[in-house]
């Protein structure tokens, strides 16, 4: 990965031939060699034409004292680029800024980590003094230049070389030359000389924080001096130790960064492919490029329409568009031709998307999560597991295309549902009255009769009315909707399921019959609010919604009760060896209660307070100190601080006598601590005035409001589950598992005679209705040996 480097450095009397032999892998230094990719000298035709080491001694030993005998830049080349590229990059860049007037000599190393990360880079020795085309002997070059007679002094040195402006000009031109070379090759890399901060801070104005984030770091930055005692193993200081470690950590950083911004292109790269529409660009194969340019044009139209949607002109193009649209797909969608293309296609994308994922695993050693996926595991990683198994088995119960038909009228159809079921549980009771009456009671037999035809000619009614309002649905729109659904649910079923299947690794029985209780306690609630909810005369999408929501999950508690927690534990046991621990949790979860109740009490007080001196509520007061950087409540505590003080003197002044000692020099000091209070209001109105019509005012007050709903809603929640979790450790402590009791649950909710997720399309969802109202009183009786007095109604359930 491209990355801006350029170190700029000076070389003391006596360094410049022992440095250029390091360089230049010679002398002391040949062992080296094996990271030498190429180097060059030029502008020294006095040398002997072999090695520009000569040029260097010689100036270690006719440089005066003092003086700075070469410079050099350490630059390095991106990764991107090979050996040959890497060479036209240091050639273009010496040509342009040494040209022919200065001696240089360079080497082009590559190195490779303990990471396997490859570090191509170059070191540019250079002289300050420049020929000036006089011949002078190598001995002579290097003595002070004479002015007035050139010829009898040294060459000049140029002294922009020691300035900051020359500095600046060289890393900007060597941005650009890597910049031109990176996009002549088709790299997509580019580098900047600037600062992190400043790079970072141009990102942030210009809004695009996920790409400031990357620069969000400390330079790596280190002395080549402390690197060398570390790969010569030598001791380092215990400053150059710090600095090490520093430098590691940065380096750690840096990597993060631009390995998850690696992984993220890849990802990006993966996203693309799969949402490559095989069918849609086959048409636009086969129509030669019309039906892409026709998606462009809808594109730009519809954007259009929301600005201007009485606009007769863009809604008849708009038609237009979609009239050709689908003149395109009637045309061709039943061809061979087109047929055959968009099968080619789905291989393609097939092969690509494999190659993808196989590239992103090789490379950071774990499978490719898409987005959805990853949306779906940060909303599930936090949900309690017994949550998880009632939402799997929800999904595994629930009939998408019904829950389809709902969405689209608005959960309508399952209140008509609701109340045709009902209807036919009232028939039923009627006919077993009648039928008794046949037999004991024949005088009954006229009323019951009557009774008996006007229910069962409504019952008709509603459940004409119930089919007719299915009759209108498009049969594409359930289509569509429906595979939407099952798409996400079954990312969503694969990552509860490898959640659960972590957290089973040390299941215990004692698990177990924890579970057991609460889902038998969680569906008497349910059970109440759902009579609660059904009883409602005004029936609006919210509450038919929620009645829904509580059917499947009441469905889907049952399931599991009479199918996954149907066997029985020994459990007396494993409860008396567990028993310090579950008192443990009982204390620990009133002690979570208490927290939470004063979180929330504390919450409430903050939400509905209100300042009537301002006239402004407590939110908005919280704003204030906000934007102030609390410069507001540094001023109101010392406000009160100094009312409190001002009425402890005010009173010590009532109880002294009318002559005491003191007396003037407290009144003084009640006096001063008046006029104090005047100006710490008056500075206090300012603050509020000022901030109040700040711009961000508003903001700040909407994005509070939202967090403290947020920590009143989440610490009531918190509160409640603590609660019904230390209800189940109180029994659990009881040791009620095994006071041998039946739980009798009753089949009323229509939703229970859905046997399967999947239909196909309306007409089952007709037929459906029919095994719906099936007559059936069966109640169902679970082997659950629970004591649970199902009427009970816990204080924070109300």
């Amino acid at each position: 990965m491209a990355e801006y480097r350029l170190s700029y450095k000076i070389g003391k009397l006596g360094y410049a031939k022992s440095h250029a032999e390091y360089i230049l892998r010679e002398g002391n230094y040949t062992s080296k060699k094996e990271d030498l990719i190429y180097k060059e000298y030029g502008n020294m035709n006095f040398t002997d034409g072999t090695s520009a080491v000569k040029f260097w001694e010689y100036a270690d030993t006719y440089e005066r004292a003092n003086s700075i005998v070469y410079r050099e830049m350490e630059l390095n080349i991106p990764n991107e680029f090979n050996y040959e590229q890497a060479k036209e990059l240091i050639f273009n860049f010496v040509k342009k800024e040494l040209g022919e007037g200065y001696p240089y000599t360079y080497a082009i190393h590559e190195s490779i980590n303990k990471e396997n990360e490859r570090n191509l880079h170059c070191h540019l020795m250079f002289s300050e003094r420049e020929n000036d085309g006089i011949d002078r002997k190598l001995d002579k070059f290097f003595k002070r230049a004479n002015s007035q007679k050139p010829e009898l002094g040294g060459a000049m040195k140029n002294r922009e070389w020691q300035t900051k402006d020359r500095l600046r000009e060289l890393r900007k031109s060597w941005e650009v030359e890597q910049n031109n070379l990176l996009e002549k090759y088709g790299f997509e890399a580019r580098v900047d000389c600037r600062s992190l901060r400043d790079i970072r801070r141009e990102l942030l104005e210009k809004e695009k924080f996920e790409l400031a984030s990357k620069y969000d770091r400390e330079p790596i930055n280190i002395s080549g001096r402390i690197l060398y005692k570390v790969d010569k193993k030598i001791q380092l200081s215990e400053s150059e130790q710090q600095k090490y470690n520093k430098f590691l950590e940065s380096k750690k950083r840096r990597l993060k960064k631009i390995r998850d911004f690696e992984k993220k292109d890849i990802k990006a790269e993966i996203e693309k492919i799969e949402k490559q529409d095989s069918t849609e660009r086959a048409l636009n194969i086969v129509s030669k490029g019309k039906y892409f340019k026709l998606k462009k044009d809808e594109y730009s139209i519809l954007k259009k329409l929301k600005t201007y949607p009485e606009n007769q002109i863009l809604v008849d193009r708009k038609n237009e568009i979609k009239d050709a649209l689908n003149t395109i797909k009637i045309e061709w969608e039943n061809k061979n031709k087109y047929i055959g293309i968009v099968e080619q296609l789905e291989r393609n994308k097939t092969r690509d998307l494999l190659k993808a994922k196989e590239l992103f695993k090789e490379k950071f050693n774990e499978n490719y999560i898409s987005k959805d996926e990853e949306k779906i595991i940060e909303k599930y990683k936090n949900k309690d597991i017994l949550d998880l198994k009632i939402k799997l088995q929800n999904f595994q119960n629930e009939n998408v295309e019904y829950k389809v038909v709902n969405i689209i009228t608005n959960y309508k159809y399952n209140e008509k549902l609701v109340d045709v079921f009902n209807m036919q549980k009232q028939k039923e009771n009627i006919e077993q009255k009648y039928q008794e009456a046949a037999l004991y009671n024949p005088s009954e037999l006229k009323v019951l009769r009557a009774e008996k035809e006007e229910i069962s000619a409504t019952l008709q009614i509603k459940s004409n009315a119930l089919q007719k309002s299915i009759e209108d649905i498009d049969e594409r729109e359930i289509k569509n909707l429906s595979d939407k659904i099952n798409k996400s649910r079954e990312i969503e079923i694969k990552v509860i399921k490898e959640i659960i299947s972590k957290n089973n690794q040390n299941y215990t029985d004692l698990d177990y019959e924890k579970e057991r209780l609460m889902l038998l306690n969680r569906h008497c609630t349910l059970e109440k609010i759902y009579k609660r909810e059904i009883q409602k005369e005004e029936k609006t999408k919210e509450v038919n919604k929620k009645i829904y929501s509580i059917a499947n999950e009441i469905v889907a508690i049952e399931s599991l009760l009479n199918n996954n927690y149907k066997e029985k534990k020994e459990v007396k046991d494993l409860v008396e060896k567990n028993l310090a621990d579950i008192e443990k949790k009982i204390r620990k979860n009133n002690e979570r209660i208490k927290v939470a109740e004063e979180v929330v009490r504390k919450t409430d007080i903050i939400i509905k307070s209100f300042n009537k001196k301002y006239k402004m509520s407590g939110i908005e007061m919280i704003a204030i100190g906000k934007l102030s950087k609390n410069e507001y409540w540094k001023l109101y505590k010392e406000r009160e601080n100094l009312k409190k003080d001002t009425l402890k003197k005010e009173k010590t002044l009532e109880s002294m006598g009318v002559v005491s000692f003191g007396k003037n020099v407290l009144k003084k000091s009640i006096e001063i601590n008046k006029q104090e209070l005047i100006k710490l209001e008056n500075r206090e109105k300012e603050l509020v005035i000022k901030y109040s019509k700040d711009s961000r005012f508003q903001g700040e007050v909407k994005k509070l409001k939202g967090y403290y709903d947020k920590v009143l809603k989440d610490y009531k929640e918190v509160s409640y589950n603590l609660k019904v979790e230390n209800t189940i450790n109180y029994n659990l402590k009881a040791n009620v598992a095994n006071k041998e009791r039946t739980v009798k649950t009753v089949r009323n909710i229509p939703q229970q005679r859905l046997k399967t997720r999947k239909s196909n399309g309306i007409n089952d969802i007709r037929k459906n209705i029919g095994k719906i109202l099936a007559a059936d009183n069966s109640e169902i009786r679970s082997n659950l040996d629970i004591n649970l007095k199902r009427e009970r109604e816990y204080e924070w359930e109300r």
